[in-house]
């Protein structure tokens, strides 16, 4: 059972109490710019009084180009102010382009992006909004908004019915809207606040995307715990070294694809940063070799965590906790919530035996936006959440995984469905059958694999084959390697055998 109390707060009482005693106290950096908590948090409202007087109302459905900026994050949380349910779209692709991918029809009530004018490589500036069905209009600049410190609101409501979605493919390869509410992500940040060992002191290097989960709660996290971020607009391995050592960060939270980069570059460079204190590293798997590399050339200590977006924090490592076991395993359960390792049939095993990663939590997900029967399959009987990961728990309770019931490939730290990029790929006209898997990558975490059979007399290359997926799949999704074969390999039961073409490609 739980050892921290359930919080049955709304953002706008967060704020209130979090302000007490750190009005003053840096919170956010963006290149010149920079605003303490009141200033933050008075300009949120201030945005939020705006966007309620132009319409926008508590539980109004609200897409929003979830750039990593300083203006992001001010209409995210005068979003959340306002009680939106706010869909955060990857910054990448632009608004339209991101909903055009979701595979379903599904439009929000507002969209609110600055890609337009910009060719989408702004991250501030540019702001407009279109109401469902009209034309977008400029908003005022994020500057030029009056701040305040009374939130003019058209309506009350709960910490249960505001929040955000965060879309994600799944395991089917439909895309899906996991709707976090206010509740979840506070009880979240609450259950996680205890084994993050942030200090006021500290300056955070915010370089993960916003419309993610790790890099949302992380940078929600700033002010349950008081520290500042600080957004760079150049993340190239040059760009952030010359940023860590200029501001003194101490705080470097990443994916290890991007901490083996950086500390190959630094290595070779002969740089050093006696800043860095602690970060998290999460979102693909790493060996003990590589973490090892990555804490003694970075001069830090990484904790692993483990989560996923419809329960953002399920474990992670400690303070104290010895490098072997921070580096090969994601640490113990955190304490808000029930958690067991259990069989087929969700019945609960002991330490040391392989099964699924079940749980329950006030920091799990509402469930799949408009969708009760995906919302229902992911649970259990008795009310638990399907993690769809396989893990055991050792002698000393920490969690090691060890696989995953889904047909998910982990890279560069994002969530991709084999499935989606096999519907893709036999969507071609040239294209007969494809199996797509995943195998290891020091760089990546994983790789896209696929397994091409061509229609009789078509003829393809691997170029013709990506140049093909560029309007159906994210850049992330497309396969990093391909084989073309004659036949598909099946298995006796006539589907397609993956063991198979996994060790094609020199996989396990």
């Amino acid at each position: 059972m739980s050892e921290i109390p359930v919080i049955e707060r709304t953002y706008r009482e967060e704020w209130l109490l979090r302000l007490q005693g750190r009005e003053n106290h840096p919170f956010v950096i963006d290149g010149d710019r920079s605003l303490s908590f009141q200033g933050f948090y008075e300009k949120a409202v201030g945005l939020a009084n705006a966007l309620s007087k132009i319409g926008v109302a508590s539980g109004a459905d609200v897409a929003i180009r979830a750039t990593r900026s300083l203006e992001s994050l001010l209409y995210l949380h005068a979003l959340m102010l306002l009680g939106a349910k706010l869909w955060l779209l990857d910054a990448h692709l632009g608004a339209k382009g991101f909903l055009a991918n979701l595979h379903f029809k599904l439009a929000p009530d507002w969209i609110i992006s600055n890609e337009r004018f910009l060719e989408g490589k702004a991250r501030n500036g540019g702001w407009e909004i279109a109401k469902k069905g009209e034309e977008f209009k400029a908003l005022t600049p994020v500057d030029k908004v009056p701040s305040s410190s009374s939130l003019n609101a058209p309506k009350d409501f709960n910490c249960h019915q505001a929040g955000l979605i965060i879309f994600t493919s799944g395991s089917t390869g439909t895309a899906k809207g996991a709707f976090l509410s206010q509740f979840n992500m506070l009880n979240h940040i609450e259950n996680f606040a205890d084994a993050y060992d942030a200090r006021d002191t500290d300056h955070d290097m915010q370089m993960l995307p916003l419309h993610h989960v790790y890099g949302l709660c992380l940078s929600l996290m700033a002010f349950r715990k008081g520290y500042w971020i600080d957004f760079p607009e150049d993340i190239s391995f040059p760009g952030i070294s010359k940023e860590i050592i200029a501001k003194d960060i101490s705080i470097l939270n990443t994916v290890p694809t991007y901490a083996l980069g950086l500390a190959d570059y630094i290595k070779k460079e002969g740089i050093s940063f006696p800043s860095l204190r602690l970060g998290c590293l999460a979102g693909a798997p790493v060996t003990v070799g590589q973490f090892s590399f990555i804490e003694e050339t970075l001069g830090m200590n990484f904790y692993p965590v483990y989560g996923e977006t419809e329960c953002i924090g399920i474990s992670a490592l400690r303070v104290g906790d010895p490098q072997q076991k921070r580096a090969a395993t994601v640490g113990h359960w955190l304490k808000m919530g029930e958690y067991r390792i259990a069989d087929e049939n969700d019945n609960p095993l002991p330490d040391g035996k392989i099964g699924e990663v079940q749980l329950k939590s006030p920091a799990m997900f509402e469930g799949y936006y408009k969708d009760e029967a995906a919302t229902k399959a992911v649970f259990t009987a008795d009310g638990y959440l399907h993690s769809g990961d396989l893990g055991y728990l050792d002698e000393g309770k920490y969690l090691h995984l060890t696989g995953r019931k889904k047909a998910i490939i982990i890279k560069n730290g994002n969530n991709i469905s084999a499935e989606k990029v096999e519907d893709a790929l036999e969507s071609l006209p040239f294209v007969e059958s494809a199996a797509v898997v995943g195998r290891n990558s020091e760089s990546k975490g994983e790789e896209v694999c696929a397994y091409i059979v061509l229609k009789q007399g078509e003829q393809a290359n691997e170029e013709k084959i990506r140049d093909a997926l560029a309007g159906s799949l994210f850049k992330n999704e497309i396969p990093d390697v391909i084989l073309f074969g004659e036949k598909m390999l099946l298995n006796s039961s006539l589907k397609k055998d993956k063991p198979k073409i996994k060790a094609l490609f020199g996989a396990k």
